[in-house]
């Protein structure tokens, strides 16, 4: 009996061994798959940039539509606001758009009007309930009220340089289509705040740089068309 249990221990280290090796196999593995997901992603960001700064954009500088949906305030949003009113471009026409009128923004964006009387701002609210999503409803109402041809969308928690707007036209070009770009976080002066800007924009970057990576998809949009619903704002 001795001689047997002395010969088991043996083939049962073994297979302890064995089983043991397999999961660090299969640990490695899950380990291994986000290197290589990253990997891609700096191969994906070398390509991307290394095209965009060889690429010349033609001299085209049509009106621009700026269509801001707005719901409450951030801890910056009459700086966010300011940003765009002081973009280096012609024939603009800002448009706001809040739940009611009497969202705490409204105050900031009368302040704003005051402070850029040479920019043609509205304030719209009130937007018909097409769908169950307020901010869609409040996006087809500025889409409608759109001036211009060419249109840009962004939320109020975004903030630009002045030179912002001038890549409207060489993007677009005269043939119309949609385009976005890239961002950063940029938070308030705590660690959860600055955390998950940080982290939002890494996951963006990778994610748009990888689903680039087999060419340049182009989205087509068709202008939407206007009504004659009347909506309630100030001019």
């Amino acid at each position: 009996m001795k001689f047997l249990k002395a010969a088991a221990e043996p083939a049962r280290t073994i297979r302890i061994m064995s089983e043991l090796s397999i999961w660090r196999s299969g640990v490695l593995v899950l380990a291994a798959v986000p290197l290589v997901y990253y990997l891609v992603a700096i191969f994906a960001a070398v390509r991307f940039f290394r095209g965009e700064r060889a690429r010349r954009l033609p001299e085209f500088a049509p009106p621009v539509s700026l269509l801001k949906p707005v719901h409450g305030v951030d801890f910056a949003s009459l700086i966010n606001f300011e940003s765009f009113l002081r973009t280096e471009l012609s024939g603009l026409r800002d448009l706001f758009c809040v739940n009611d009128m009497d969202d705490p923004a409204v105050p900031l964006l009368r302040q704003a009007i005051r402070d850029f009387p040479q920019r043609s701002i509205r304030i719209l609210s009130n937007a018909p309930k097409i769908g169950s999503n307020q901010k869609v409803n409040n996006l087809v109402l500025l889409a409608r009220e759109a001036k211009h041809e060419i249109i840009v969308q962004s939320d109020g928690d975004v903030r630009v340089s002045p030179d912002y707007l001038k890549m409207c036209g060489g993007v677009c070009g005269s043939s119309g289509g949609c385009v976005s770009c890239f961002y950063r976080g940029v938070a308030e002066k705590n660690f959860w705040a600055e955390g998950g800007g940080g982290g939002g924009g890494e996951r963006f970057f990778c994610r748009a740089l990888v689903a680039n990576l087999p060419g340049r998809c182009d989205v087509c949009a068709r202008r939407l068309g206007r009504d004659d619903e009347n909506v309630a704002g100030e001019n």
